[in-house]
């Protein structure tokens, strides 16, 4: 069957795209039986009922394909078998998830898991699910691991073991160089302006561990002289003679073939490339674009490269003797047999791990795991994935993986010293200044007197001398009625940025498209300063138990502010503690839901005018708004006063953030925090006793900003700090808050990124809250097919699969009263439109090309 190189999903969406050439009926239909299908596919255990899903489900891809004039000879046959292999293991995990059950301490039974396949378009667009929460579980090497946590923090679940017996490793392989014995090469200068062969481009052994070693020695040089050909690339091209690294991205970007002038065919990551590291899937699917590693070595074995760049047990046995291992710069020994790549290597490489969400909770991490380990056990799963002969695609899993381990862990934390290699490579990839037009303003919006004061004469005014001549930015102050119109008049490029909170972070991101530019560090403690924590705090001599405030009074940051309402209420619906209430089609059902528990009264100012308002508004000492000045009790520190000011009795808590003490000048003598396994812990004692870990306060831009100016601007913000005049209006316990959050150490720069990226899985936390008064009073708008119960996933065949799995749903998302209402809130929660595929312009997490994995608990 011949192959397309576009990927499954453009396919799909060209069919969508198309859908008016033939009757939407009909086109509707046929979309429906491959959704109804692959949904029952999870579930089926029959084998050859399972083929014949598929196959009904694939006939059906045909039928819409031919509607456009593809034939089936187009169709991706790798995406099918991904398919297939991702419906086949659905039975093996839910054998193993109740094979695993006595369930561990941190996994209650109500936090089991169900697992399905979902699609996402490439392994990018499935790390964007992966971070947004949409799905929950891939299978990612160091590379793809290392971008995916600068961008998004997510966690490591498991990773895959290889070797034998008791010795399997489950933690590293080695990136290794290997020259011909026969050409007398003694050291890397020997190497310059000879050829040298790479596993693909940025690929973990290949490229990312060798440059980055290479680069981080001072055997290749960083020159940045050409603007537009990526600083790696150009590294590369400046000590070697030649090239072969399969597929970097644009046939047409600068330094392309620097990098491809060695290769034997089109310098592409699939079967038309022979030097590519084979054995992997055509398209790049989420869970595992597995590779061999071969390709690299062939270069090398075929005379046309120098050295090869790849990982142990590449070289075959019995031509072992004709080669050698040169060992990375400064090691005690040049050379080495090929035996010895313990000793003589360029890195010692995380094996490729399973990752999920930034924010899943340890008891679903623990539950996954089990599930994961204990699957890998099963000779059911071996026959699936051990070995060439079961598995020789490397589909989902590497072919020479012998089992999985639990691995918890940060990305940085599992990768250690490899993690630092990724790191020389990304660091090569400064956007120029120069793209930044003299006199670009950055105008700073306000929405009072008094911001726009601070605005003018401690933040532009200081950011304008220090700033200005270098990168060539105007900062400026432009005071509007409220964050609505600064969020319209940005999207219309009148002015260009604002801090927000998490929340409206979410909100104004539904609507605008915003990039977040830095964020702020108010803390060293945690993560680098570009989170904090979420915390409940009570008084020293009151209950220890959630349970037991229902019926008294709560404190609130704000209404739907993040750590003061998202995170408490999210957390506590969750857990069963709050249960759900909508008995007024008029107010918002979160509203409803915290008045109801906390009957006692509660204050979480800034519900503007909001049906229901009054109920949240009875136990604040002023007007119930966002002003600290007619509002006391709002903002951290007013959480914090409403608690202490509170003297009926003890069932009072305040939802804040975790350096609130310090922050507001109060003494953490006589308070503790409530955690949400149960018990209390110090107020001190924040980093294991807290509700959530969230996304600090942002630094937003539009959307239409470009990567120059976004650069600029975080240059810009992160040495303001360092004027005597910024620093005093902003920086310390004494600052007031105004324009950016008291107690701010630092502005850091992030990776450009959307709303979601930044967010993580708490993004949907916000999504989640937000839905619980979408649509109330009516179940409406289901699409039909929505899952069955808590804990269902539908199968769903985008267009080049790869595996996530789904993991017991945030319980807010189960809290509807019919199967349709549960479908509407999850697509609007989960940002997919009701039909499966992605809409044109693909948009939102991703769907289709590749399979992607959820568990909900």
């Amino acid at each position: 069957m011949a192959h397309n190189k576009t990927q499954m999903l453009r396919l799909y969406r060209h069919v969508l795209r198309n859908a008016k050439v033939f009757p939407s009926i009909k086109r509707d239909a046929l979309v429906q039986d491959i959704r109804i299908e692959f949904r029952e596919g999870a579930l089926e255990t029959d084998p050859k009922k399972l083929e014949q899903r598929i196959s009904v489900a694939v006939k059906g891809l045909e039928q819409l394909m031919a509607y456009t004039g593809l034939r089936k000879e187009d169709m991706d046959t790798v995406s099918v078998a991904e398919a297939t292999k991702c419906l086949q293991m659905m039975p093996i995990l839910r054998t193993a998830a109740a094979a695993a059950a006595a369930p561990v301490a941190a996994a209650p039974a109500a936090m089991r898991n169900t697992y399905s396949c979902v699609p996402g378009a490439d392994e990018d667009a499935c790390i964007s699910m992966i971070a947004a929460g949409t799905a929950h579980l891939m299978s990612l090497d160091g590379g793809a691991a290392f971008e995916a946590a600068e961008a998004s923090g997510i966690q490591v679940v498991a990773a895959e073991k290889y070797g034998e017996g008791t010795t399997a490793s489950a933690v590293e392989y080695h990136s290794i160089a290997v020259v011909r014995a026969a050409d007398g090469i003694k050291s890397w200068e020997d190497l310059r302006g000879k050829v040298s062969g790479h596993t693909g481009y940025r690929k973990t052994a290949g490229w990312f561990m060798p440059v980055g070693a290479l680069l981080e020695a001072g055997v290749l040089t960083s020159a940045d002289a050409n603007s537009t050909m990526p600083n790696d690339i150009e590294a590369v091209k400046g000590f070697f003679g030649g090239s072969c690294a399969p597929g970097v991205a644009g046939a047409a970007e600068d330094g392309v073939s620097a990098i491809c002038d060695a290769c034997a065919g089109a310098c592409t990551q699939d079967a038309d490339e022979p030097y590519q590291a084979s054995g992997g899937s055509m398209y790049p699917v989420c869970n595992m674009y597995q590779q061999d590693y071969a390709g690299s070595f062939q270069c090398l074995q075929d005379g046309v490269c120098d050295v090869a760049f790849t990982k142990e047990g590449t070289v075959p046995p019995e031509v072992a003797g004709e080669y050698q291992l040169l060992c990375a710069p400064g090691s005690t020994a040049a050379l080495a047999p090929i035996d010895e790549y313990t000793t003589c290597n360029l890195a010692v490489v995380p094996a490729h791990i399973v990752v999920t969400t930034p924010d899943m909770l340890p008891g679903n991490i623990a539950a996954v795991q089990a599930d994961l380990v204990e699957a890998s056990l099963l000779p059911s799963f071996a026959a699936l994935f051990y070995g060439d002969a079961a598995n020789a695609d490397g589909l989902l899993f590497d072919s020479k993986m012998v089992g999985l381990q639990a691995a918890a862990a940060s990305v940085r934390g599992f990768m250690g010293s490899s993690y630092d290699n990724f790191g020389a490579i990304r660091d090569t990839d400064a956007v120029p200044f120069g793209s930044v037009p003299v006199g670009s303003s950055a105008t700073w919006c306000t929405t009072t007197d008094e911001e726009h004061s601070k605005c003018l004469t401690s933040l532009a005014r200081p950011l304008n001398a220090m700033v200005s001549n270098e990168l060539k930015l105007k900062f400026a102050c432009a005071q509007l009625g409220n964050l609505d119109d600064c969020m319209v008049a940005m999207s219309a490029g009148s002015v260009d940025l604002v801090a927000l909170d998490g929340g409206q972070v979410f909100d104004y991101a539904q609507q605008y498209g915003i990039q977040v530019v830095s964020a702020e560090q108010t803390t060293s403690e945690v993560s680098d300063g570009v989170e904090y924590y979420a915390v409940a705090v009570v008084r020293e001599s009151a209950p220890n138990d959630f349970a037991e405030y229902r019926g008294g009074r709560s404190c609130h940051t704000g209404y739907r502010k993040t750590a003061g309402w998202f995170m408490p209420v999210g957390r506590l619906v969750a857990s069963g503690i709050m249960p759900y209430v909508d008995e007024s089609d008029d107010a918002p059902n979160d509203m409803e839901t915290v008045a109801a528990f906390f009957s006692g009264g509660s204050c979480a100012p800034g519900p503007d005018g909001e049906d229901g308002a009054t109920s949240i508004c009875t136990n604040c000492k002023g007007d119930c708004s966002q002003d600290a000045i007619t509002e006391p009790y709002s903002d951290y520190a007013g959480a914090l006063l409403c608690l202490s000011e509170d003297d009926r009795d003890d069932r009072v808590i305040a939802f804040t953030r975790h350096d609130v003490f310090a922050t507001a000048g109060v003494s953490p003598a006589g308070y503790k925090l409530l955690c949400p396994g149960g018990g209390s812990a110090p107020a001190t004692d924040y980093a294991t006793c807290n509700l959530a870990t969230v996304p600090s306060h942002a630094v937003v831009t539009s959307a239409a900003a470009t990567p120059g100016y976004v650069l600029a601007t975080q240059a810009a913000l992160e040495a303001a700090p360092s004027d005597a005049a910024f620093a005093a209006a902003f920086v310390g316990a004494a600052a007031d808050g105004v324009l950016l959050s008291p107690g701010l150490v630092a502005l850091r720069p992030l990776p450009a990124a959307s709303a979601r990226a930044y967010m993580g899985g708490t993004y949907d936390v916000y999504a989640a809250v937000a839905a619980l008064d979408a649509g109330s009073g009516s179940s409406d708008g289901g699409g039909g097919d929505g899952g069955g119960g808590d804990q269902t996933a539908a199968m769903v065949l985008g267009v080049a699969l790869a595996l996530v799995t789904v993991v017991a749903a945030a319980a807010l998302l189960r809290m509807r009263r019919s199967l349709r209402h549960v479908n509407k809130e999850l697509s609007k929660a989960q940002g997919f439109t009701q039909e499966w595929a992605p809409a044109a312009g693909g948009g939102g997490g991703g769907g289709g090309g590749g399979t992607a994995a959820s568990s909900h608990a």
